[in-house]
């Protein structure tokens, strides 16, 4: 079981903070866009696994 808090700012950037309340694992993903510019570069998705042993 993971606690995640989430924050914008300033826009544009993200921060999350992750705090495993206990062993296992947690798997994070996100997906992103630029939006300035329609034809620059594409949605981007990333994943994050996290693991917390005894």
């Amino acid at each position: 079981m993971a606690s995640i808090s989430d924050q914008v700012k300033p826009i544009g950037t993200r921060h999350d903070q992750v705090r495993l309340l206990r062993p296992g694992t947690v798997t994070l993903s996100s997906s992103s866009t630029y939006n300035p510019d329609p034809s620059g570069p594409p949605s981007k998705l990333w994943t994050l696994a996290l693991t917390i042993v005894p």
